[in-house]
């Protein structure tokens, strides 16, 4: 106890701040796939995985043990790992995955149990955040199973300023589930906060947390973004398709990108797609702009080069036929990655979409009026076209003006 009260004088005086996330984490995270089974050995097969397909160039650096279920504490309250699933500690594990270029996470929970039902941090906020200091933790999961604070605020500011207190910069992802908004203070706490309840390997569990994003997109920027969940590309039942369009929602609504798949049994489209670096550059723009909906399933969004994305989603069963124009524009299609166009011109985009499906294109435009203004989807039933209300370019373009002053401070 003596050494660590020294350590933690030392880590008081020189102080530090929660993480800059300039952009949305990107990473893997191991509860989708492995669950509570998680071990050292799977954690060093994802870790290898990653490396031998080049995921930290392309961003995925964190990689986050979710849950560790920590065996109890020493006589003086530090954790303890279990020595059968992790024999050689969490220090150890660190140090190697720091050798492969990689970040380390771990997940913890702010009542006094996980999830899981192990040991959670509840009273040991700053003795765990100081323990995961010392093994050099970079990105903390803290859940919020078994908390009995009456205000969620309260119980992460505890993390917030535990971390704070270290020498160390950590992430700090607030799993509240969207408990008392977190949106609305999850910037002053945390760099990520969850919207919805947890996510599952299905279309309806992707649809109803994408609804619960509408509307919050005023809230996420450089430093703190609205949490989606992790994703579920690459796992059974969805198809290609639906995992196709989960990976371009969440990243066009900058959700953090945290895989959760088995990284060596996916296939080779799976593979393609989380390696899609169009797709990935949405997500990791630094002008960091969650899309809009700005017609039902129609998502758009600027980036820092002045491109507009625009993304049509067929959430329902049958084709859906959508038509875009376009005047003075060159295009890009980034999940195929295929440009329409050299130099600035006109053109129509024309495709039939399948059911659970997504269209994103990216614009270079001379005025982007006159694509705002005409976004057709049409759909193959017999009422005929779909016609929404037509949608002018300051209706999409005002709440971004407003919205730039608070990303510049």
């Amino acid at each position: 106890m003596h050494i660590l009260i020294i350590l933690f004088c030392l880590i008081v005086k020189t102080g530090a701040v929660l993480e800059k996330t300039a952009t949305p984490p990107m990473g893997y995270s191991t509860w989708n796939t492995y669950g509570m089974m998680v071990n050292e050995s799977i954690v060093l097969q994802i870790a290898q995985a990653m490396v031998r397909l080049d995921l930290p160039k392309l961003g995925y650096q964190y990689l986050i043990v979710d849950e560790p279920c920590f065996l109890g504490r020493d006589s003086n309250g530090v954790l303890l790992a279990d020595p059968v699933r992790f024999p050689n500690g969490m220090f150890m594990l660190a140090s190697y995955l720091h050798s492969l270029g990689l970040k380390f996470g771990l997940y913890t929970d702010a009542g006094p149990t996980t999830c899981g039902g192990c040991i959670g941090s509840y009273g040991y906020e700053y003795l765990d955040m100081l323990t995961f200091a010392i093994w050099g933790v970079d990105y903390v999961k803290v859940d919020y199973c078994s908390s009995t604070d009456t205000y969620t605020a309260s119980t992460y500011l505890k993390f917030r300023d535990a971390i704070m207190s270290t020498n160390r910069s950590m992430v700090l992802s607030i799993i509240s589930w969207g408990l008392d908004s977190p949106w609305l203070w999850g910037r002053n706490v945390g760099n990520s906060w969850r919207i919805a309840f947890d996510i599952r390997p299905e279309w309806q569990s992707i649809l109803s947390i994408l609804d619960q994003s509408v509307g919050l997109e005023k809230y996420s920027g450089p430093g703190g973004w609205n949490d989606l969940d992790m994703l579920e590309v690459g796992n059974t039942p969805l198809t290609f398709g639906e995992s196709q369009s989960h990976f371009v929602l969440w990243s066009i609504l900058n959700s953090p990108l945290l895989l959760g798949n088995d990284l060596d049994q996916m296939s080779s489209e799976i593979t393609s797609l989380i390696k899609n670096r169009e797709i990935i550059a949405l997500n990791q723009d630094i002008l960091g702009i969650q899309a809009k909906m700005i017609v039902s399933d129609v998502w758009a969004k600027f980036l820092s080069d002045g491109s507009l994305v625009i993304a049509f989603l067929n959430r329902g069963s049958e084709w859906l036929n959508v038509t875009i124009y376009w005047n003075q524009c060159y295009v890009l299609d980034p999940i195929r990655q295929q440009r329409y166009g050299q130099h600035y011109s006109a053109g129509i985009y024309s495709k039939i979409l399948a059911s659970h499906n997504i269209i994103v294109l990216r614009f270079w435009c001379q005025d982007f009026h006159f694509i705002l203004d005409n976004i057709y989807p049409v759909s193959n039933n017999s009422l005929g076209p779909f016609n929404p209300p037509l949608i002018s370019a300051a209706t999409y373009i005002s709440p971004i003006i407003v919205f730039l002053p608070f990303l510049l401070f």
